[in-house]
């Protein structure tokens, strides 16, 4: 029986397409399965909005994403967040079977014979990759990681079809534009993997050693590459209901394109080098020991080979290992809990370029197989080997359901619908906190026209939303003064004038001439009475209640648990008001362990309010 069984696989074998087709589509129907109906916490919502009205998100633009998820929200069924997160299920899919692809050509140079074994045992190892945790979160979100990715493998595809025949420069032309069309969707991974390839393509090819006219050709094919974002300045002109910052000239297109507004470029980065051990332990956790040791095992074989396709394809490989952290130390972000949490999506080329070589040192380790009575064995080793990502995928199936969850477009619902007619809404979070609110209330305003009457003030330069008239250099000062300005202008500003005004947040800490009562989701304010006397009482009408999702201080639900949290704080404040401190204290104790750092702005912000709000008790 284990006989016939084997040679079916063999049989199967024998089509090239039969494996990585059974790959994607395998891969695709489990993330169609837990896919999303509506935007999530992150950017997500940025990004799905940005894709649905074809606008301009966050720098440095991505063009290329925004384009291809704009093809997708063409579809005739589905939600449009569902829509556009199916594109990243579509490319992380279609970079598994890839990845895949390419590992059967590494571990063919390498001296393994790809019987159906073999290639069955190399597809248990990308099955890992396709349930892990930190693949398959971003498989169902809408973000543009699964794409990057998905070109990164393409361009090392090109570069192994160029190595086996120099002679056919347009597999070499091909990687180059293949790589211009990665800086397109993310220019700062796609650079630090930049150094690899370019090594690759001279491992390939000694002609490359010297000037000559496939240098040119190569420049001009990654130049069309970046063609994508001449989107932002034509887009821009347009007037887009979603965009970010003007992009009305060259410089402004260059410092849009270089995230100049961010700050984060900096070589001398030495106090961030521990974030590259926290991803080297991502890499090595999401891996797990006998992957990783794999990895490890064909990594060791392809160095030594004097194959020149071994060397280039390790070449690629090693420079999706390393575009994590070069990105990293390029970035000025320091070694902190959200940094580390921000960078761990940095880890997916990494992840899914150590698991090429752990399929190609399995495939070699197996080189035996074939031989005389060894086929049974094999196979009942297989067949325990491919518990490991049954076992994953029961264990993940809860864990990527905070990506999955409605909570995010329940509370930016409930947040508009609790304000009353012609509101403001001030929005001035930290954060992951400020991204979520300000992405979903674009979301539900723009592309499904809810609440269009409340104005949302900001100071992050999103178009859909007014920005009031700020001091200059308001950018440099922290948070607790930037609200207080914000603050101030929204009073001064003669649009908002005679309109009730809600912030997200307590004002009393960052200003001592407003008064504060909170519905439960937003603090409605007010000026205070000149002379002093009794606090200033204002009335509002509660919010319907907010169902909070289950969450906890770990590090893959951060963002998520910071959101419960911050709702947790308004909910407490909302208690402390209308029932007193002793009610509040399950909120507040609840809030308190989901936020990730002591004495949060939130906190803060929660005790000033308590104490406006006691004063006169």
């Amino acid at each position: 029986m284990v006989e016939s069984f084997t040679k079916k696989i063999s049989s199967l074998s024998q089509r090239r397409l039969f494996a990585p087709l059974g790959l994607f589509l395998a891969s695709l129907a489990l993330y169609a399965c837990t896919l999303p109906r509506t935007v999530s916490f992150e950017d997500s919502a940025e990004f799905v909005t940005a894709a649905a009205t074809l606008g301009i998100p966050h720098p440095s633009g991505y063009p290329l994403y925004v384009l291809l998820a704009h093809v997708f929200t063409w579809l005739p069924f589905g939600s449009i967040p569902w829509r556009v997160a199916l594109f990243s299920a579509v490319c992380a899919a279609a970079a598994v079977a890839l990845a895949f692809s390419l590992a059967r050509r590494l571990a063919g140079r390498l001296g393994a014979k790809l019987t159906g074994l073999v290639q069955a045992g190399m597809a248990i190892v990308f099955l890992q990759v396709a349930v892990s945790e930190i693949w398959w979160s971003q498989a169902i979100y809408a973000k543009v990681y699964p794409l990057h990715v998905l070109l990164l493998l393409s361009a090392a595809w090109a570069l192994a079809r160029f190595s086996e025949d120099p002679a056919r420069g347009r597999w070499l032309l091909a990687a180059a534009f293949l790589s211009g069309l990665a800086c397109a969707n993310h220019l700062f991974l796609a650079l630090a993997a930049a150094p690899f390839f370019l090594w690759a393509a001279l491992a390939a090819d000694e002609k490359l050693r010297r000037p000559s006219k496939r240098w040119i050709y190569c420049l001009l094919a990654l130049a069309a590459g970046l063609l994508p974002y001449v989107y932002l300045p034509i887009r821009a002109a347009m007037n887009p209901p979603y965009s970010m910052d003007a992009i009305g000239s060259l410089r402004e297109f260059m410092d849009y394109v270089l995230r100049r507004r961010y700050h984060d470029l900096a070589l001398s980065a030495w106090k961030r080098s521990g974030l590259n051990f926290v991803l080297l332990g991502q890499l090595a956790a999401s891996l797990g020991p006998l992957l990783f040791f794999l990895a490890l095992a064909g990594a060791a074989r392809a160095a030594l080979s004097r194959d020149r396709l071994a060397k280039v394809i390790l070449i690629g490989c090693l420079g999706g290992v390393f575009s994590a952290p070069l990105a990293v130390l390029a970035r000025a972000t320091d070694w902190t809990d959200t940094s580390a949490y921000m960078a761990r999506v940095y880890g997916l080329a990494a992840y899914v370029f150590a698991a090429i070589l752990a399929a190609a040192g399995a495939a070699w380790l197996m080189r035996r197989s074939d031989r005389p009575g060894q086929a049974p064995k094999w196979a009942a080793a297989l067949a325990l080997f491919a518990l490991l990502p049954a076992a994953t995928l029961a264990g993940n199936w809860q864990r990527v359901a905070p990506y999955r969850s409605s909570f995010v477009e329940a509370y930016g619902r409930e947040l508009l619908g609790s304000l009353e007619p012609r509101a403001v809404l001030v929005v001035n979070d930290a954060s992951f906190i400020q991204d979520t609110e300000l992405y979903v209330l674009a979301y539900l305003q723009t592309v499904e026209g809810r609440r269009r009457d409340v104005t949302v003030v900001q100071d992050a330069g999103l178009n859909c939303f007014l920005t009031p008239d700020l001091p200059f250099g308001y950018t440099r000062y922290g948070l607790d003064m930037r609200r207080r300005l914000l603050l101030e202008a929204v009073y001064k500003d003669p649009r908002l004038s005679g309109r009730p005004i809600y912030a997200t947040f307590a004002p009393e800490y960052v200003v001592s001439g407003l008064a504060a009562a909170s519905n439960g989701l937003a603090f409605k304010l007010a000026p205070k009475a000149a002379g002093g006397g009794q606090p200033v009482r204002v009335q509002v009408q509660a919010a319907r209640p907010l169902e909070l999702p289950p969450a906890d201080g770990s590090r893959s639900q951060m963002a998520l648990g910071l959101v419960v949290s911050h709702v947790l704080y308004n909910r407490a404040a909302f208690l402390v008001e209308t029932r007193g401190n002793k009610e509040a204290l399950d909120a507040l104790v609840a809030a308190i362990g989901l936020d990730t750092a002591p004495m949060s702005d939130d906190f803060r912000s929660f005790l000033a309010h308590r104490a406006a709000v006691t004063a006169g008790d």
